[in-house]
Formats: structure tokens, C-alpha cells, sequence
């Protein structure tokens, strides 16, 4: 061995005595399992932390025939409710390594721990394990490149939040949170660890352990817009979120606060004699709204429900299920949302439509049993000597419709369409001075250009009885795209 070498094992034996001594003095405990990483402070709050290759901790299990020894450097945690901030800098961050905040119950062979803090090149997680779970996967991930930051750790009660900044004048980004059963973990401190061949170091520095005071609860809904009929489809009539074939109506909410967090949202729409609504609570039978964030991840929980931290402000996008109604001048529509703290506040809706439909139905009504015999229960354009049910359908706009379907949401007997081959009974179509549009097959090819009247004419068996139900009238454009609308009854005055 060189004299050099000597000298530096020296050095590095004594630095880290001194640091022993030092730490013990300031509560700290330091635990290497192998005893081949090494720590020392260059002040009373500066730390390095070194961490040779192949050292980790992971699953319940840290010694033992894992031979896993992450060096951990902790303190024990206060009683009560408390709150941990480190700043934290690499001079490099390599593939396989972690460094960061540590949550640990004190186990040296099974153990029980949180991980969080800069993995890889690239990412910002939280790892580790809980009982009846020795791998949380990552709890959390989000994309993080830099080598510098600020990590805090805070518990409340069983409940234990994470956040994160880049820099001092920066806001906190809350992360995640976990709820324990129990008081699980006695200390708290700094970690570092390597999966791989490389080894992870960091400085931690200017830290801060203290009682954790309640957070003051604030919140206020900035905006809400409805943008009109959106190009996604993430719901249905049903309380589960999942496509129907149809676009969603899309509302966008600006929200700003601390402290609470929205736990459920509602969309009331407000018509002439009607109220629609939609919302994430489960079990009501009232339709699902599909919560994204503005980088379009979701945000419900597979109940449908949901639970959103807010800290500053955030926007979010409600996706809702369209009846063909959501667009007409005459709704209007209003926003609830429930918070953690027990409030609910509603917000007023402002339109501001950036989607536009290429035709729109403006009417479609039920006229009775007519005075035409265009259509039989076969799909060709052939009459059976009986009047033919009539319905007026009045569009606006400029396109083309290549099918039209219409059928009761509440009566399976009353289904009819212009597609030949699926054995629906056909729907003969005319314009208002009685001229057929359709082919002799029943298919269609309508271009429709400013405001035009059609008649729609479809078999129906008893003309005693009109008890059709609540029908829906669907039009196919011919770029694929397909308009929903309600029909309305002899009975309605809407």
C-alpha cells in the first residue's frame, strides 16, 4: 500500500471518529451494517453521506442473507406531531442510486421504512416497506434531474406527508401522503443507498427538525369554464368511468389553497324546466365525472371517487357524459365541491366554448301517428300499408350526416336506423315538402348547409299507443363523428 493510500485511511478513520463522537453528541445514530460507508459533518448542520456500491435496503429484511447495509444516519423522532426539512446536493447522481429522507422503525435485521429522496438520474420517489407490505413499489415517482433541492417530511396525527422544492424561493409541491395505523417509525434522518456498481454520496445541510404547527386550511375556486363538447371520451351514463362512443363535455376549474383537500365534486346544469347533474360520489346513480390534471393523468379512484390534496394552485379538467343538451344557449351551469375540513363551496360556470359541433340539433320531436306510409319492420325503404310514425328534426349548421339512429333508452322495441345489415327497422327520411332523401336500401348521404327541416318516418306497430320512452336521436357525420341529442316527447313542453 502507498504511503498516499495510508495516509488517506488514516485520515478517513479519524475524520470519521470525530464524526462519531460529534453526532452522538448531537443525537444522532449512526447504523452501517458493514461497516464500509462512511459520514462526517463539515459543520454542526452540514453532512456527507457515502454509500459504497451494492449497498441497499429493501423489502422488511436489512441483514441477515440479504447482506444489505445502506448506511442510515438518524435521530430520534419527537412526540407528537412533527415536521423534518433538508436541503440536500450530488456533485453526480448515477444510475442505481438513492439518497434522501429516511423514516425508520430502528431494525437491523427486519425492518420497516420509508425511502424519499433522488433515485437514478432521473426520478424523485418514495420507496420502502410497511407491514403486511414489504414493497411499496414506488409510492410515488415523478420526474427530477437536477442534483440540488429541498425534501420535507411531515407527520400529522397517523398521517405522513411528503414535499418537495427546487430552490429556496420556490413553493412546496406536496407529493403524497400515507396514512399509518400505527406509531410505526422511531427515528428520522438521512439515507443513502446503491442498487448497482455505482456508489451514492450527497450533502445534506441547513436541516430542521420541529413540532409541526396545524396548518391553516384556505381554499377559493378561481374560475370555472365550460368548454363545450371536447374531443375525449373517458365516461358514460353510468357511475363508472369508461368511453361510450360519444365526446364528453369538458369544464375546466381553477382552484387555489392549502391545507385541504377536495374529497368530491358535482356539475349541476341548469335547462328550462330540467336540472342535470354529474358527479364522484359513488352509489348515488347520478353519471361520473372523470377528474384530470392538466398533464392529463387521472385523478379518480377506481370507485370513481376522489381525494385531491390542494397546496397552491391547481387546475383541474372535468370530463361529463353528454344527453345533446350541454351546448343549447339556454343551460346554464354551476360547479360543488366538497372539502376535507366539511365545507362545500359551489362556483358559477362561465361558457366559453372552444369546441364547436358541424351540425347542431336544434329540435327533435315526436308529431304523432302521420298521415305517410314510407317503411315497414324491414330495413328497405318499402311501406306496409300503415301511417308511419313522425317525428320533425330540425339541424343548423354545414356537413354531412351518412346515418341517423334513433331508439328509447327505457323501451327495447322502439330502435330504428339508416344502416342496412343489422336488421334494425329503417328510417325513411324527408325534406319539408315531402321529397325522399333516402336511398331505397335506407342508407343516407344529407348535406345539410345554414338552418333545415326533416321529417323522419319509422314503423310502429300500435297506433293507439305512443309509450315510447325516453329516445335519443344520434347522427354519424361523415368524418366519423357522432351527435347526440334527446327527442322530445308529445308530452313535453321543454
Amino acid at each position: 500500500m502507498s504511503v498516499i493510500k495510508i495516509l488517506l485511511t488514516v485520515f478517513c478513520i479519524v475524520f470519521t471518529f470525530l464524526s462519531c463522537i460529534h453526532s452522538q453528541a448531537q443525537g444522532w445514530f449512526w447504523s452501517d451494517p458493514e461497516g464500509n460507508d462512511l459520514y462526517f459533518f463539515y459543520t454542526s448542520y452540514h453532512l456527507f453521506l457515502y454509500s459504497n456500491p451494492y449497498q441497499d435496503i429493501s423489502l422488511c429484511y436489512r441483514k441477515g442473507e440479504t447482506k444489505k447495509g445502506a448506511p442510515l444516519l438518524v435521530k430520534e423522532v419527537p412526540l407528537g406531531d412533527w415536521e423534518f426539512t433538508s436541503h440536500f446536493k450530488a456533485k453526480k447522481r448515477y444510475p442505481g442510486s438513492s439518497f434522501g429522507l429516511i423514516l425508520w422503525d430502528g431494525g437491523e435485521s427486519k425492518t420497516y421504512h420509508l425511502l424519499f429522496g433522488p433515485h437514478d438520474r432521473d426520478k424523485l420517489v418514495l420507496a420502502g416497506s410497511l407491514p403486511k407490505k414489504c414493497s411499496l413499489g414506488y409510492a410515488f415517482e415523478v420526474p427530477f434531474k437536477s442534483k440540488e433541492g429541498l425534501l420535507k417530511v411531515r407527520k400529522s396525527k397517523n398521517e405522513i406527508s411528503f414535499y418537495f422544492k427546487a430552490d429556496l424561493d420556490g413553493d412546496w409541491e406536496f407529493l403524497g401522503k400515507l396514512n399509518l395505523k400505527e406509531e410505526l417509525f422511531k427515528y428520522i434522518g438521512f439515507f443513502a443507498k446503491s442498487i448497482g456498481e455505482y456508489s451514492s454520496a450527497a450533502e445534506f445541510y441547513s436541516w430542521e427538525l420541529k413540532p409541526a404547527l396545524p396548518e391553516k386550511s384556505f381554499f377559493r375556486i378561481k374560475d370555472a369554464l365550460f368548454y363545450g363538447i371536447s374531443d375525449y371520451d373517458h365516461v358514460n351514463f353510468s357511475e363508472e368511468i369508461g368511453p361510450d362512443g360519444f365526446r364528453d363535455g369538458r369544464f375546466l376549474i381553477e382552484v387555489e389553497g392549502v391545507g385541504v383537500a377536495i374529497k368530491a365534486i358535482e356539475v349541476r346544469g341548469y335547462g328550462k324546466n330540467n336540472i342535470t347533474s354529474w358527479n364522484t360520489i359513488p352509489g348515488d346513480g347520478i353519471p361520473a365525472i372523470a377528474v384530470l390534471d392538466k398533464s392529463g393523468k387521472f385523478l379518480n379512484l377506481p370507485s370513481g371517487s376522489i381525494n385531491i390534496p390542494v397546496k397552491g394552485e391547481d387546475t383541474l379538467n372535468l370530463y361529463v357524459c353528454d344527453s345533446g343538451v350541454m351546448t343549447r344557449e339556454e343551460y346554464s351551469y354551476k360547479v360543488f365541491l366538497w372539502l376535507s375540513d366539511g365545507r362545500k363551496v359551489d362556483f358559477p360556470v362561465k361558457k366559453e366554448e372552444i369546441y364547436k359541433y358541424p351540425i347542431t340539433v336544434r329540435e327533435c320531436a315526436i308529431s304523432g301517428i302521420g298521415s305517410e306510409d314510407y317503411v315497414s319492420v324491414s330495413e328497405e325503404i318499402k311501406g306496409d300499408s300503415k301511417p308511419d310514425l313522425h317525428l320533425k328534426l330540425v339541424l343548423e349548421g354545414n356537413g354531412i350526416i351518412t346515418g341517423i339512429e334513433l331508439y328509447s333508452t327505457t323501451n327495447s322495441l322502439a330502435s330504428w336506423n339508416t344502416y342496412l345489415g343489422d336488421g334494425c327497422p329503417v328510417i325513411a327520411v324527408t325534406d319539408e315538402n315531402g321529397r325522399l332523401l333516402s336511398a331505397y336500401d335506407g342508407s343516407l348521404y344529407l348535406k345539410v348547409y345554414g338552418r333545415k327541416v326533416y321529417n323522419l318516418w319509422c314503423h310502429w306497430e300500435d297506433s293507439k299507443s305512443l309509450d315510447l320512452g325516453v329516445l335519443r336521436i344520434v347522427l354519424t357525420l361523415s368524418n366519423g363523428m357522432k351527435i347526440m341529442a334527446p327527442v322530445k316527447g308529445l308530452c313535453d313542453k321543454s
